[in-house]
């Protein structure tokens, strides 16, 4: 019996041999940009969740957006990046040089290092902490530490840190938890790739694909099984909201999140199907994959704009957004269909 796992595995590591360097991507200062970004969106989101906003302040509508578009835009960025890096990162070392497996054991390595001492740190810190609560917290004269002054002092910094933690998780202590265990393991997910893309960006060796009509066809499957996967997020997003409102709501999220994805990922390979076909037998239908590209573009960057004045106003520009959405699809979709035929012609 064969794995679907493993044939899936397979197709990939295919694709990937086979797929040339983006010429976006590609270039050393785009790695570098997306590094830089990545690093200062996980950092900003991570400042957005403390508690530091002063006394009775109200949360504006504007602020609800930022909430959104950060992670958002960081996921976006880190996507990119990955997709720099992606042919090292995931093809086994035999379809790799000897420069690029040992770059990418060593990103990898390292990377691994730096989050592990970074949260050992992070468990020896509450470790003292709450050793130091229980010495500088006891109002006994029989205490570790007898000086006053010091006692005094060192409690009244522990009391203003524990105020802190307090404030910090005294609303949906929960979605706290989960919140900060999700950028923890973006984190630790994503600095190898970002080391990786930062060392990458000293190279700029290009890779051209090996078979051309395959390539085709690998890539026009795998963006109409992303385009099925969101078609069925969808069914099952109505089918919650039938049930619960409010789960809907927050699956929706989920669902926007993967749309946007779907919808990079294949305005990416777009740019660089302009690539492939160029100067192959090929070259012929072009034209028509530049349109389609360029109507992509226009469309795709109405669509966030329509959902930005949709927040800002709450005018029709919504309604605006879903039915754009719907064209780009389309648009997308008969990009990909043109792309499958050329494939297997």
């Amino acid at each position: 019996m064969i794995n679907p796992l493993i044939t899936l595995r397979e197709r990939r590591v295919k694709r990937l041999a086979n797929w040339p360097t983006n010429p976006l991507l590609g270039l050393p200062w785009t790695k570098r940009i997306l590094s830089v970004l990545v690093v200062i969106g996980s950092w900003l989101h991570f400042l957005s969740l403390l508690p530091i906003r002063p006394y009775g302040y109200l949360a504006s509508s504007f602020e609800g957006l930022f909430a959104f578009l950060l992670p958002a835009a960081t996921l976006m960025c880190f996507g990119l990046l990955r997709a720099s890096v992606v042919r090292m990162a995931a093809l086994p070392d035999e379809l790799l040089d000897e420069r690029e497996v040992a770059s990418r054991d060593w990103a990898y390595r390292l990377g691994y290092l730096v989050v592990r001492r970074l949260g050992l740190s992070l468990v020896i810190g509450i470790i003292v902490f709450m050793v130091a609560m229980n010495v500088w917290g006891d109002p006994s004269p029989g205490g570790m530490w007898n000086g006053p002054n010091m006692d005094a002092q060192g409690f009244l910094y522990l009391r203003d840190l524990a105020d802190f933690i307090k404030s910090f998780f005294a609303y949906g202590a929960l979605e706290r938890v989960l919140q900060l265990l999700a950028l923890l393991t973006f984190t630790a997910y994503s600095f190898p790739i970002i080391l990786l893309g930062w060392k990458e960006a000293k190279n700029s060796e290009k890779h051209e694909p090996i078979n051309v009509p395959e390539t085709l066809q690998l890539i026009s499957t795998e963006y109409f099984a992303k385009l099925r996967r969101l078609g069925i997020a969808v069914i099952v997003n109505i089918v919650i909201f039938s049930l619960s409102s409010k789960w809907g709501w927050n699956f929706f999220f989920i669902v926007l999140f993967y749309a946007l994805y779907v919808f990079s990922w294949a305005m990416l390979k777009q740019v660089e199907l302009l690539q492939v076909v160029k100067g192959s037998e090929f070259n012929g239908r072009k034209k028509d994959l530049m349109q389609l590209a360029i109507a992509v573009s226009v469309v795709g960057i109405s669509v966030p704009a329509g959902l930005l004045l949709a927040v800002l106003t709450q005018s029709w520009s919504l309604l605006y957004s879903l039915i754009a959405g719907f064209v780009l699809m389309m648009l997308q979709g008969t990009s990909f269909a043109i792309t499958g035929k050329l494939g297997k012609h």
